[in-house]
């Protein structure tokens, strides 16, 4: 048997050793265990399952990092440094006032400007030495002189009615202002065919004019104006009879309608004075620029002395051009060619009226008006023919402003 046992558990004296220590440890848990068993109660042999601790590495990272204590300095320092000074006296109050000014002072002289500090009424004054705008402004100080023309369109009309004067040739019916042509009947043929001349001019109406303009600002919503002008004037008057009639190559009667047509053309030298009133816009004169933009109203007389006057006057058959003929072989007769009228009225009195645009700038100044000039008295002595000039008239020219 003990040699079986020996074969079983061939021990040696290490073994042994081990197998001690091991009982040992047994012994020494199973004591200890006991022990807590009479202290507290039965024990669980198994632990309760127990969370895995949470990851706080975020909840770390969130929280705010602790608050620096603020004004550190101030708090650690006196509270006699935290409090506002005390008031100071009359006393000490005049002296930091009186270096306050000498301090001022001494910046103004620096750079050139007065101790008190600039003035802004005065600045005012120095840059903008004149400003009126709006209804009815006050022109700035200045004169002008500009040449005028018209632009583009100016006319006469007549004004006649049932006229006759012994500088006429004599007419069946009197002179009116009033074309009594219809289409076509105005045409001038060739002699004896029934052609028109293509080169033919017919008297027209026109009126033209060459001067100078001179204005005067005055110190009142008003500006004087004075122009001098070389004047061209074409008037025309007609003659209508219808009275006579002729016989047809059937034999027939036939109504003839002939125009006695008197055509004026004259030309006059020209004076008018009158007053601009301004009645909307702005003038303005600074150290920068000078500039005037207004609308105005002007009104004035005028009178001129006709310095040429010649008249023509033809007779021509309106109707019948076909079958009828004068001498020449033509249907239209000259009466009188290129005659200064005995009864001519040379000097003319007028009365104009404008509506017009003005703008100027330093030197320079520029308008734009629409005119009405109607001719007080006749331009014949012994018969009422008057005339009205019409148009739009531009000017452009240079202003003086004062020193």
């Amino acid at each position: 048997m003990k040699n079986l046992m020996l074969t079983l558990f061939p021990l040696t004296s290490r073994s042994m050793l081990r197998v001690l220590a091991v009982a040992l440890l047994f012994l020494l848990a199973a004591t200890t265990d006991a022990d807590a068993q009479r202290r507290g109660g039965r024990r669980n042999p198994r632990p309760a399952p127990t969370q895995p601790p949470a990851d706080t590495s975020a909840r770390r990272r969130m929280v705010p990092p602790p608050a620096l204590p603020q004004d550190t300095v101030r708090l650690n320092l006196p509270d006699t440094i935290a409090q506002q000074p005390p008031p100071l006296d009359s006393a000490q109050q005049a002296r930091q006032d009186s270096l306050y000014q000498a301090e001022q002072d001494s910046l103004w002289k620096s750079i050139g400007l007065d101790s008190e500090g600039p003035d802004m009424n005065d600045l005012v004054d120095d840059l903008i030495k004149h400003y009126s705008h709006g209804w009815f402004p006050q022109a700035f100080a200045a004169r002008s002189l500009s040449f005028t023309a018209l632009f583009p369109y100016a006319d006469v009309y007549d004004h006649a009615n049932d006229i006759r004067s012994s500088g006429f040739v004599p007419t069946t019916a009197p002179f009116n202002h009033g074309d009594p042509y219809s289409s076509g009947e105005r045409e001038i043929q060739q002699p004896n065919q029934n052609k028109e001349i293509e080169d033919a001019v017919y008297p027209v109406t026109n009126f033209s004019e060459y001067g100078f303009s001179f204005t005067l600002n005055l110190p009142m919503p008003a500006i004087l104006r004075a122009d001098a002008a070389l004047q061209i004037a074409d008037g025309v008057l007609f003659s209508n009879d219808t009275t006579r009639s002729y016989l047809t190559l059937a034999g027939n009667k036939g109504s003839l309608k002939e125009v006695n047509t008197l055509f004026l053309n004259q030309y006059a030298v020209a004076g008018k004075i009158g007053i601009s009133i301004p009645f909307y816009g702005v003038f303005l004169v600074s150290e920068a620029v000078t500039i005037g933009s207004y609308y105005y109203l002007n009104v004035g007389v005028s009178g001129a002395y006709t310095v040429s006057s010649k008249a023509t006057q033809y007779v021509q058959l309106a109707n019948v051009k076909e079958d009828l003929r004068y001498g020449n072989g033509m249907d239209t007769l000259t009466l009188m060619d290129q005659r200064t009228l005995n009864q001519l009225d040379r000097v003319r009195t007028g009365a104009e009226v404008a509506l017009g645009w003005n703008v100027s700038a330093e030197f320079g100044t520029f308008f734009f008006e629409a005119f009405l000039s109607r001719q007080l008295n006749s331009v014949l002595k012994d018969a009422d023919w008057k005339q009205y000039y019409v148009g739009f008239r531009l000017g452009i020219g240079y202003q003086w402003l004062p020193e």
